[in-house]
């Protein structure tokens, strides 16, 4: 039909053939001949000629196709590769010196960026401002330090920058010296139209060690309970308290609980990475099997990396060679000192 009203517009002295250029299977234009030489014949290989011009088209464009997809995906690779730079430098680097305990911790993401997040937080100004000397081999510190571990629902980039916010909304609402179950309400309420907004919901466990009392305080917002393995009855709990998900209801209330800890115990905090693991027959991790391991290296190993690296370890071997898991795992191991 566009060859008819060409040859009209022409002229009918005009002679005109065209092909079009394909792209995938999807016709991105045409290329034309024209003659006004009434004894010129449209051949066999003048039409091979014209179709070889085609199909070079074609390929010119599905080139320079390919190569801005390919600019665009650098681009994009290189824009991950810094938000996931960004996001391990916002994670603490080691685990604080603090009188009394051994920490270890580890964030495994599934992704360049994840929605895992664990901090260790100064509870005032004074540690605030002693946090960037702090390093391995320094005294240990014999005022209280906050240990919280969270869950942003989703994962990639738009978890990513939800983790970020939330580290920062908590860092500056702890220094106001609240109860946790206070900082926790706080903390919904100030974050509840953001998460609103973007259909997003974070689950946050928020405790605080007082090396003084070996008393640990916490409250919970629909995270996983951390568990308690005592040392001396050889059992395991859960430390748990009502709360809903950060983001979820701007009026949700949270409790405040409280253990005291003795030489020996351990705690494990973690995301539910974990216990969702699955095997290359499909089968769930699940919560049964990580107290299981959890209370074998409490009895096997006294310090924290060694437990950590052990129930990574028992992870790993679950899920497969070969097989990667398609959601973060975090870990912290917390180890109150026998001869403390």
């Amino acid at each position: 039909m566009l060859d008819e009203k060409i040859r009209q517009a022409l002229g009918k002295k005009i002679r005109l053939y065209s092909t079009p250029i394909l792209v995938k299977n999807l016709e991105r234009g045409r290329v034309y001949v024209f003659s006004s030489d009434s004894e010129y014949v449209w051949t066999q290989t003048r039409r091979k000629l014209l179709q070889l011009v085609a199909d070079q088209t074609s390929v010119a464009i599905a080139n320079n196709e390919l190569t801005v997809e390919l600019r665009s995906k650098e681009r994009q690779d290189r824009e991950l590769e810094i938000a996931s730079e960004i996001q391990l430098r916002l994670l603490p680097r080691q685990c604080p010196m603090i009188e009394g305990i051994e920490l270890a911790a580890r964030c495994q993401t599934a992704n360049r960026v994840g929605g895992d997040y664990y901090d260790f937080i100064p509870t005032n100004y004074d540690q605030l401002r002693q946090e960037q000397e702090i390093k391995r081999g320094d005294p240990a510190t014999s005022v209280p330090w906050s240990i919280v571990i969270g869950d942003v629902m989703g994962k990639g980039v738009p978890a990513g920058l939800i983790m970020t916010m939330t580290r920062g909304m908590l860092r500056a609402e702890v220094l106001n010296g609240h109860s946790p179950a206070r900082i926790l309400q706080h903390l919904n309420r100030v974050m509840y139209v953001d998460l609103d907004n973007s259909h997003r919901f974070v689950t946050l466990f928020y405790s605080e060690y007082d090396p003084k009392t070996k008393i640990l305080s916490y409250s919970n917002a629909a995270h996983n309970p951390p568990l308690l393995w005592q040392k001396a009855s050889q059992t395991i709990e859960k430390l748990d308290t009502d709360g809903m998900l950060i983001g979820l209801d701007p009026d949700s209330q949270y409790e405040d609980g409280q253990t005291q800890l003795a030489p020996g115990d351990t705690i494990l905090y973690y995301t539910d990475g974990f216990t969702d693991a699955v095997n290359q027959k499909g089968h769930r991790f699940d919560e049964e099997n990580l107290i299981k391991i959890f209370e074998e290296g409490c009895q096997r190993y006294d310090s924290p990396q060694d437990i950590l690296d052990y129930l990574f370890k028992q992870i790993k071997a679950f899920i497969g060679s070969g097989h990667n898991n398609s959601d973060d795992m975090t870990l912290i191991v917390m180890r109150v000192n026998s001869n403390s």
